[in-house]
């Protein structure tokens, strides 16, 4: 059971939404969220809960703005965290997975606050390169995980890059200007992932 005054989080669209949860019923948790909504939440979609309770009988202007305020604070905090020296520190350890709040406290120090633990949870789900949790535990990358990730992030920062040219030049064409070899390199290369794309979008609907 989530008693009504806790603080929660959720993912929603991959972003994470604070709500003060007002009543536990079945595993369904009545809440309001930040952005001022009243809603049904499967306690299954609760990543975050807060020790402190809060209260339920305030205004709603008030519950909100204590709701965004929190957010708003979190999001800071997130911003701040040195995830790699918390990787680098825990990769030397014989386990391979810990609980999340040992871990922030290598960040913040022992007594954690709701919002210094939601905060480093909110940036292990954003990380893509340290740390991935699973099972309600903070598993730790091995150092060549990390390489491997950083080097198809590169890959897909430069086919992202390849892709905003090429539709640019793309555009050029369909308004009948003249494009050169030396002006797009990667036209061949684009060329192919199009035709590619094609395929296998008729493939599917076959």
């Amino acid at each position: 059971m989530t008693p009504p005054g806790t603080i929660i989080e959720y993912l929603d669209s991959g972003r994470f939404v604070c709500g003060l949860v007002l009543q536990d019923s079945n595993n369904r948790l009545r809440l309001l969220n930040q952005n001022g909504r009243e809603m049904n939440l499967p306690a299954s979609r609760v990543v975050t809960v807060s020790k402190t309770k809060h209260q339920v009988d305030s205004s709603r202007e008030d519950r909100i703005a204590l709701l965004k305020e929190m957010a708003a604070t979190r999001a800071t905090l997130t911003d701040a965290i040195p995830l790699e020296e918390i990787w680098e520190l825990a990769s030397e350890e014989e386990e391979s997975a810990f609980p999340a709040d040992f871990l922030a406290e290598l960040s913040f120090g022992e007594n954690l606050s709701d919002d210094q633990s939601a905060a480093f949870l909110r940036a292990v789900f954003t990380d893509r390169f340290f740390f991935k949790y699973k099972n309600e535990m903070v598993n730790v990358h091995t150092p060549e995980q990390v390489e491997q990730l950083r080097h198809q992030r590169q890959k897909e920062k430069e086919k992202e890059a390849i892709l905003t040219t090429g539709a640019a030049y793309l555009q050029a064409i369909m308004r009948g200007e003249q494009v050169t070899a030396e002006q797009w390199p990667d036209q061949e290369r684009i060329l192919g992932w199009i035709a590619e794309f094609v395929v296998r979008e008729r493939g599917g609907a076959g």
